[in-house]
């Protein structure tokens, strides 16, 4: 028979290894420590390209074109925004060309369809069309954020919380519209 102080002491050991066992399956990283490796995917509409070539834009949205050329940041534009920038000065028009892993998006019957929503429940008008395209094309496209200097129709705190409402009742998730200047340190 074994004495209890030897039992105890086996059971003790036995404790101390299952924490060690424990200890190397659960890692835990402090919050202020974890880093994503995920890319930020940032849908950019034609005001933020065209405002690298404007005086009061030109730092904000130099900055975020320049974090999508260094590959920070994956670029996101639609059909449309190429379309509009086809009438663009031809500087503007370069923009794009600085950076080489862009992702462009098609405007699908999804994306129609979506847009269409915007205007018939009225967080758009018919006259505002693009503006709607570009929002269902983001929020289609799962984009972690729309960026635009657009604020009368896009960042507009009462009008994002139109779309999302839309977006909810049509089974998306809600799409972030922020300024180029959110964006710059971060």
């Amino acid at each position: 028979m074994r004495t209890l102080e030897d039992i105890r002491a086996d059971i003790e050991a036995l404790e101390r290894e299952a924490e060690g066992l424990l200890a190397g399956l659960i890692v835990e990283e402090p919050r202020a420590t974890y880093k994503t490796t995920r890319k930020l995917r940032v849908y950019v509409d034609t005001s933020v390209i065209g405002g690298c070539e404007d005086e009061e834009f030109r730092e904000a949205s130099q900055c975020l074109i320049d974090r999508c050329a260094q590959g920070e940041v994956t670029l996101v534009i639609s059909e449309d925004t190429v379309e509009e920038l086809r009438g663009a000065p031809r500087a503007v028009q370069n923009i794009l060309q600085e950076i080489a892993n862009s992702e462009a998006l098609s405007i699908t019957d999804e994306v129609e369809e979506l847009a269409g929503r915007y205007i018939q429940y009225g967080a758009l008008t018919e006259k505002m069309r693009a503006d709607a395209r570009h929002i269902a094309a983001a929020t289609v496209a799962g984009v972690d954020v729309l960026v635009s200097w657009n604020f009368r129709h896009m960042v507009n705190i009462r009008r994002i919380q139109q779309y999302n409402d839309i977006n909810r009742q049509m089974g998306y998730g809600p799409i972030e519209i922020r300024s180029p200047r959110e964006l710059e340190h971060g």
